[in-house]
C-alpha cells in the first residue's frame, strides 16, 4: 500500500507541535490508521528524513517520551550553574541514579541533552556564543572582547614567564605584572572582583589551563570563553599571594641583617663614644677650664643608648628597602583601605615603622619587635 507522505508529515507535525518532537509510539499509532506496519513506515520516515529537508525539522524523541520531573529541572539547572562546563554524563547519570532510587523509568540520552539545549538558550537568550557561560553568572564583558585576543593575553599578559631573574624573584616585576594584569582584566570584565570567583574555581584552578589547551580555536566559543576567564581570574589571585609571600619574606631577610649587624654596630658606637670620652676627659684632668668641662657636659647630656643609634643606623641603611615594600603594600591595599581583604592587619607593625622611615626622612623610631 502506498503511504502518503503528506499525511505522514501532517501527523508527525502535530506530535512536534504538542510536545517538541515524536516518538516511537507516535509511529505505531500513526502506522495504525493508515494501514501499514510500523516497520514500513518507520523505514519510509527514515529515508524521507534523509532525502527531505521539510521531515529533518522534525525530532525524533525516542521509543517513548519521558516525563522531567521537578526534581530532574532542579538537578539539572543547579549542576548547570555549579559546573557550567562539567560532564553532561555526570549529570544523567545523576538523574538516573536519583529516578532509580524513586521507581521511575531512566531519562533517555536524547530527552536528557534536548533539555539540557533548551535550558542552555534560556539561561543565556541571544548573547553572543562566546559569552553562553559568562553572561549567566552576571558577568559583564565589554564591547571590545575579542575571543582570540582574550586567550592570546594567557600567553603575554596573564603569564609567570620573566618573574625571576638570576639573583632570584623579581619583585617589581611581579608587581608590575599584577597591575598589568588587574587593568587588563578590569577593563574587558568592568566590575567583576576576581577574589570572588575564587571558591568557584579553586578545586580545578591546576587543570583549568589543561583543559583550555585541549579545545582548538574554532570549537566551543562559550567554553573557552569561560575557561580563559577563570584561568585570568586564577592568576590574578596567585600573582597577589605570591607577591605578598615575597615581601613577607624580604621583610624577615632585613630583619635578619639587621638583627646579624646590632651587636657590632652597638659596639662600634659604644667604642666610639667612650674614646670621645676620654679624649675629653683627658683634657679635664690637665686643664679643668669651663671651656673643657662644657665639652664634657654636652658629651654626657647628648649622649643616646647604643641600641637606639644602632636602630637609627641600621634603619637608614635599608631606608630604601622600607619604602619600596611600603610602597607595594600600599598598592596592594588600595591605600590602607579598610575595605581591602588582605594581610594588612597581620602587618600592621611593619607599616608603621616603615610611615614614620618614609616620612621626610624621620628616623625617630625605637625598636621594634620582629614582623
Amino acid at each position: 500500500m502506498r503511504i502518503s507522505k503528506t499525511k505522514v508529515f501532517d501527523l508527525l507535525m502535530r506530535c512536534q507541535i504538542e510536545k517538541g518532537g515524536y516518538t516511537g509510539n507516535d509511529i505505531a499509532k500513526i502506522a495504525k490508521n493508515i494501514p501499514v506496519s510500523p516497520r514500513a513506515l518507520r523505514k519510509r520516515i527514515n529515508y524521507w528524513t534523509s532525502t527531505d529537508p521539510i521531515f529533518r525539522q522534525l525530532t525524533y524523541l525516542g521509543q517513548r517520551t519521558i516525563p522531567i520531573t521537578l526534581d530532574d529541572f532542579v538537578l539539572i539547572n543547579q549542576r548547570l550553574k555549579e559546573k557550567p562546563l562539567g560532564r553532561m554524563s555526570d549529570i544523567l547519570r545523576a538523574i538516573n541514579d536519583n529516578r532509580k532510587r524513586q521507581g521511575k523509568d531512566s531519562m533517555p540520552q536524547s530527552t536528557f541533552y534536548r533539555f539540557i539545549n533548551s535550558q542552555k538558550e534560556s539561561l543565556t537568550g541571544d548573547v553572543p556564543r562566546e559569552f553562553q557561560w559568562l553572561t549567566p553568572y552576571g558577568i559583564e564583558v565589554s564591547d571590545t572582547y575579542n575571543l582570540a585576543n582574550a586567550r592570546a593575553s594567557l600567553s603575554d599578559v596573564f603569564t609567570y614567564t620573566g618573574l625571576k631573574t638570576f639573583g632570584g624573584i623579581d619583585i617589581d616585576g611581579i608587581a608590575s605584572r599584577l597591575e598589568e594584569a588587574q587593568k587588563w582584566f578590569q577593563q574587558t570584565y568592568p566590575g567583576v572582583d576576581p577574589f570572588e570567583w575564587l571558591p568557584r574555581i579553586r578545586p580545578r584552578s591546576k587543570v583549568i589551563r589543561n583543559h583550555l589547551s585541549r579545545i582548538k580555536a574554532n570549537e566551543s566559543r562559550s567554553d573557552q570563553a569561560l575557561l580563559v576567564f577563570e584561568a585570568q581570574v586564577d592568576f590574578i589571585v596567585r600573582l597577589k599571594d605570591i607577591l605578598i609571600d615575597e615581601l613577607i619574606h624580604r621583610m624577615g631577610w632585613i630583619q635578619r641583617a639587621v638583627d646579624g649587624n646590632r651587636q657590632r654596630i652597638e659596639n662600634r658606637i659604644r667604642t666610639k663614644w667612650i674614646d670621645r670620652y676620654c679624649d675629653i676627659g683627658d683634657k679635664v684632668s690637665l686643664n679643668p677650664n669651663e671651656e673643657n668641662l662644657a665639652k664634657l657636659k654636652e658629651l654626657i647630656d647628648r649622649r643616646k643608648t647604643e641600641s637606639e643609634e644602632a636602630e637609627l643606623e641600621l634603619m637608614k641603611t635599608h631606608r630604601w628597602d622600607y619604602e619600596k615594600i611600603y610602597e607595594h603594600f600600599e598598592k596592594l591595599t588600595d591605600n590602607f583601605s579598610e575595605d581591602e581583604i588582605t594581610p594588612i592587619m597581620l602587618l600592621r607593625k611593619f607599616c608603621s615603622i616603615c610611615a614614620e622611615v618614609s616620612a621626610n626622612g624621620s628616623f625617630s623610631l625605637k625598636r621594634k619587635g620582629r614582623s
